[in-house]
């Protein structure tokens, strides 16, 4: 998937996510691409966040898709996925 930019700000943060395909000018010579299976990543970003909850409704209501529901583990925190741009996951959670 190619898409340029996609931007959320929540809870004062802001995340920037680039698609493959977007030529990046302070690094010569390097053109993000996707992998070629999503199902299997070399490495996941996780964002820690202080409200798992008020992050998911943030997102949803900007419209980005929600790739997991909500889950609690029995330990404490929570937790959500959503992906980027080129489908890579990236974790939400909010530490117990």
């Amino acid at each position: 998937m190619i898409l340029a930019v996609s931007d959320v700000k929540a809870a004062g943060t802001r995340v920037c996510l680039i698609g493959s395909g977007h030529p990046r000018t302070d690094l010569e010579d390097v053109t993000p691409t996707a992998m070629s299976d999503n199902s299997r990543p070399s490495s996941m970003l996780v964002l820690e966040v202080d409200n798992c909850e008020a992050v998911l409704a943030a997102l949803e209501n900007r419209g980005i898709r929600i790739s997991s529901p909500l889950f609690r583990p029995p330990w404490g925190g929570a937790r959500f996925f959503i992906q980027d741009p080129d489908g890579l996951f990236i974790e939400i959670e909010e530490l117990a």
